[in-house]
């Protein structure tokens, strides 16, 4: 099934699972980001990819010297990656903390609605009736005001301007290439060969980019639950939930996944409300649902 022609439809119920249980754990990402002082910010930009990369690389050593389907991957497609991945871990990082979880997550969501199908067009000309047709852009306008509304619900703390923008709108762009890139390259070889590497250089990645949160604090800035808890991060969303997207993206072409990330502001609101009492905003109530359905519009057929 080509990424063109996907819907929800009929669908395999296996990477429709695969696909919402990715979508809760990144969710479940955000809330963690407010619990835990900015103090830290370093090790929570460090260390999830170090425990992420570790169960990859594990499975990965399993599969022996070479890929089964004989397919290589080039060196320069794991670093390129990885430095996609850092940088947009950095900006969630740094936009949850000013702007929102909501807002943030909902910026992600652009992401995979509206970036994903892009690039896979502009670079591999993949969905090309999809990307092409005047439904697409309604969806994805839709989508956009729904964000905009959100981010004007009063949780940013960032007027309106060109820092917000500057801020927000590299999310989408950084969502789109990472994606697209990695389920391009884990069509024909194992997933973990590929995701693997991909984490582990954006582990060092990070280490070169700790500056721009300050230089990496004293590990003793968190409790020991502190770490227990960016352990779990690692392992369930730098692990489990990009797992279960690339393998839904294997069975069902990446536009099936993209579709059930929409979720994923829904879930992040859950979380931030029922487990934070994070106060509820009359326009989030109305972006939210917006910014859904512009993308259900844009990508199912």
């Amino acid at each position: 099934m080509s990424p063109g022609t996907a819907t929800l439809k009929g669908i395999n119920p296996q990477a429709l699972g695969l696909s919402l249980l990715a979508s809760v754990l990144w969710a479940a990402y955000y809330p963690l980001i407010v619990v835990l002082p900015s103090s830290a910010d370093g090790v929570v930009l460090v260390l999830p990819f170090l425990f992420g990369a570790l169960p990859f690389l594990a499975l990965r050593s399993r599969t022996g010297p070479g890929d089964p389907s004989g397919e290589r991957t080039p060196l320069y497609a794991y670093v390129v990656a990885g430095i996609f991945m850092m940088a947009l871990q950095l900006d969630v990082i740094v936009s949850t903390r000013l702007v929102g979880a909501v807002p943030t997550a909902i910026f992600t969501l652009l992401g995979d609605v509206v970036a994903i199908p892009i690039i896979s067009f502009l670079f591999w000309r993949e969905g090309s009736q999809r990307v092409l047709a005047p439904k697409f852009w309604v969806g994805a306008i839709v989508a956009t005001v729904g964000a905009t509304l959100a981010i004007a619900a009063g949780e940013s703390a960032l007027p309106l301007g060109w820092k917000l923008a500057a801020l927000e709108i590299p999310i989408p762009i950084l969502v789109g290439l990472y994606f697209a890139f990695v389920a391009r390259l884990t069509q024909k070889v194992p997933i973990q060969r590929v995701v693997g590497p991909v984490t582990l250089c954006g582990f060092l990645a990070s280490l070169v980019a700790l500056p721009f949160l300050g230089g990496l604090p004293s590990f003793g800035v968190l409790p020991p639950l502190g770490y227990v808890d960016l352990l779990v991060v690692g392992l369930t969303t730098f692990f489990v939930a990009p797992w279960a997207f690339f393998e839904a993206s294997r069975r069902v072409s990446v536009v099936i996944p993209a579709v059930v990330n929409a979720t994923i502001p829904i879930f992040t609101m859950v979380f931030m409300v029922g487990f934070l009492g994070a106060p509820i905003y009359l326009l989030a109530l109305l972006g939210i649902p917006l910014a859904f359905g512009g993308a259900l519009l844009a990508i199912t057929d």
